[in-house]
C-alpha cells in the first residue's frame, strides 16, 4: 500500500500541474492580412488590446502572418495607409482572450476594405 502511494501520490501531482499548465499557457491566434490591390498598403500594423504588430508595406498580391497575443479581451483593428494617404483603421472583429486562445484569422484587403475575413478562433483545449 505504501509502495503504491509513494508512486501515485507524485504521478498525480504532476497531472495536477500539467492540466493547470494546459489551460493556462498562451496559445496565440495567427493573423493573416493578403492585399489583392489594386495598390500597395504601407504603414500596415495589427493592433489587439494591450499590443501592436507592425507589418509595415504590403505589396499588391502580398500576404502576411503575425502571431498576436492579447492582454486581456481583444478583437482585431487592422491600421494601414491607403494609396490616397489616407490613415484607414478597420475593425477587423473576433474575440479572444491573452491566454487559452488559439487560431486563425484570414483578412484579404482589396481597395482599402476588407472583403474576406475568416476567423477561426477557439478555446484550447476544446474540452474546457
Amino acid at each position: 500500500m505504501r509502495r503504491t502511494l509513494l508512486v501515485l501520490v507524485p504521478l498525480l501531482v504532476v497531472v495536477v500541474i500539467a492540466t493547470g499548465l494546459i489551460a493556462v499557457w498562451p496559445r496565440g491566434v495567427r493573423v493573416t492580412l493578403t492585399n489583392l490591390g489594386p495598390q500597395p498598403l504601407t504603414e500596415v500594423v495589427v493592433h489587439v488590446t494591450g499590443n501592436s504588430y507592425r507589418l509595415e508595406t504590403l505589396s499588391v498580391g502580398e500576404s502576411r502572418t503575425v502571431s498576436v497575443q492579447a492582454r486581456g479581451e481583444s478583437h482585431i483593428v487592422i491600421e494601414f495607409t491607403c494609396h490616397s494617404g489616407e490613415r484607414i483603421r478597420l475593425n477587423a472583429g473576433g474575440y479572444f482572450e491573452g491566454s487559452g486562445y488559439e487560431g486563425t484569422v484570414e483578412i484579404d484587403l482589396e481597395a482599402c476594405k476588407i472583403v474576406r475575413n475568416d476567423h477561426q478562433i477557439r478555446l484550447w483545449p476544446s474540452w474546457l
